[in-house]
């Protein structure tokens, strides 16, 4: 019986599901830039609004990796046309799968202080 979902790509040569590492590396870079320019805004601006933009990205993206398919993520799609013309470095899907359900928790403890509340400094 053939599985309907599955975490992962199935490619020749390969037994198990794999994922493009170089896609996923793309993806984090894109994320990163992303935070590290929001924090920037933050620090020296004292200006929320691109943070708040950053976070609602981030959690939208892993919530489409966790429980859709990674395949589907609109960073690692991104990732995948920055990457395209390089060859794919892969991986497999089940160390990946055990890293982003360890992070889902870890933002599934913190989604009320996203978008719920507004950031201000306590004086």
């Amino acid at each position: 019986m053939k599985r309907v979902k599955q975490f992962g790509e199935t490619v020749e040569g390969y037994n198990v599901p794999v994922l493009n590492e170089r896609e996923i590396r793309a993806s984090a870079g894109i994320l990163y830039l992303l935070m590290f320019w929001s924090w920037i805004l933050v620090i020296f601006n004292d200006n929320y609004l691109l943070l708040k933009y950053a976070n609602t990205i981030f959690l939208a993206d892993f919530i489409v990796r966790i429980f859709i398919s990674p395949k589907y993520s609109p960073l690692l799609i991104i990732g995948r046309l920055i990457v395209s013309n390089q060859t794919p470095e892969y991986v497999g899907a089940a160390q990946k799968k055990v890293c982003l359900d360890n992070r889902s928790g870890f933002i599934g403890n913190h989604i009320p202080s996203i978008g719920c509340n507004e950031f201000r400094q306590l004086h």
